[in-house]
């Protein structure tokens, strides 16, 4: 009986373990990640996989040049120039790393803005600063039409709204770092 109850004990504590296991993940960060020609890809989700890396957080401001020693092909803003009009190029490009990052088993997880963009002068801080952005009606409600045009944005390959890929996207998240000051 001793036995049978000890054995008991080991297989439910297997199966914690497992389970456990199966809800853990790990990921990494990449904010220029839009920027990656299909060689740099493969590089990068191939090291996150043999790291058993579950997710990969990435962001929809803009980047050109080196990055942190990586040559990296330029995408603007989601938003370059004016608050509500808006250059897709970042969410398409996301779009091809979606479907690398999804065969190995690795999901997005994307910050749909930076506190970094904002304090540099993005539209967004252009027009409000760090302060007010955060505190005012109207920079809310603008804030708010970007989140839903990135929630509807068709993948250009799959044709359905981001907001219907969970099994591409792990979350979204509003802000990297929000700082209101």
């Amino acid at each position: 009986m001793k036995f049978t109850n000890s054995l008991r004990l080991f297989a439910a504590l297997s199966a914690f373990k497992a389970v456990s296991a199966a809800n853990s993940f790990a990921g990494s960060n990449l904010y220029y990640a839009a920027g990656l020609n299909s060689s740099q890809t493969s590089t990068l989700v191939d090291g996150l996989q043999s790291a058993g890396m579950k997710v990969l957080r990435v962001w929809l401001d803009g980047a050109s040049g080196e990055q942190k020693g990586t040559v990296i092909d330029a995408f603007p803003d989601l938003e370059p120039q004016e608050i509500g009009t808006y250059d897709d190029t970042v969410l398409e490009r996301l779009d091809t790393l979606m479907l690398a990052t999804h065969a190995a088993g690795i999901k997005l997880l994307i910050s749909m803005h930076s506190f970094n963009a904002l304090q540099a002068g993005d539209v967004y801080g252009k027009q409000y600063g760090t302060g007010n952005f955060y505190q005012d009606a109207i920079p809310q409600q603008q804030f708010d039409a970007r989140l839903t045009h990135v929630l509807n944005h068709k993948h250009t390959t799959l044709g359905k709204p981001w907001s219907e890929l969970s099994e591409y996207i792990f979350a979204f998240e509003a802000q990297n770092e929000a700082s209101p000051r």
